[in-house]
Order: structure tokens, then sequence, then C-alpha cells
């Protein structure tokens, strides 16, 4: 998972900003989409799978200077994991997000598609 992390960061970070949203919760799965304009096209998706516990927005904006969506501190794991009964198992991604609080994935996996999609 850290290395998907990783080609994802690397993708993001290319642009001047990135904007996301989540166009799909169902199965235990999510699909979020990212663009720098949503008017013409979406460069990235990103599905995360089997998740347990979802904290999220249904869209948002992040900060491209530093990485995006990252595995918290091991403390913030464990609060997280406490708070919400999290199963053993599961991994806790972030996205940073601009101006809002954090958006939590309890998640087992994560994959990409950086194929763009014009509308």
């Amino acid at each position: 998972m850290k290395s998907i992390k990783e080609k994802i960061n690397e993708i993001i970070n290319t642009k001047p900003w990135f904007d996301f949203e989540l166009i799909e919760l169902k199965n235990k799965n999510a699909k979020i989409i990212g663009s720098t304009d949503f008017s013409y096209f979406h460069e990235i998706e990103i599905i995360i799978e089997d998740i347990y516990f979802v904290q999220c927005l249904d869209s948002w904006k992040s900060d491209t200077t530093s990485k995006v969506l990252i595995i918290p501190e091991i403390e913030c794991q464990r609060d997280v994991n406490i708070l919400y009964e999290i199963e053993q198992g599961y991994t806790l991604i972030q996205f940073l997000a601009e101006d809002v609080g954090p958006i939590y994935f309890s998640c087992k996996d994560i994959n990409y598609n950086s194929t763009k999609v014009t509308y």
C-alpha cells in the first residue's frame, strides 16, 4: 500500500493544485477522482477497497506542495482505531485537505488509474 500511496502522491504533486470528488461509495469500496479542472476532465481515479471506516466530504481541495495522501502517525492511527472500534488488519489512510478537517479511510487496499478521462 505504501508504494501505491507514493505513486499517487507523485502524480498529484506535479500539479499546482488538485481537487477531489468522492463519486462512488458502495459495497465497501470508494472511488475518488482528482483533477485540476473538473469541467473538462479528471486525471486520476483512486479506488479504496474493503473499507471499514470512512470520514469524508463529497469534494475537497488539496495543497500539492506537500504530500496529499498519507498514512498518519501511529498515535493518530491508534486514537482513530480506538474511537471508532476499527478491527485489526485495516490501514488508516488520510487525505490532507485545505480548510477542512481530516479525511480518513480505514481500508485493506488502495489502487489507482492515471488515465486522463475527458468529458
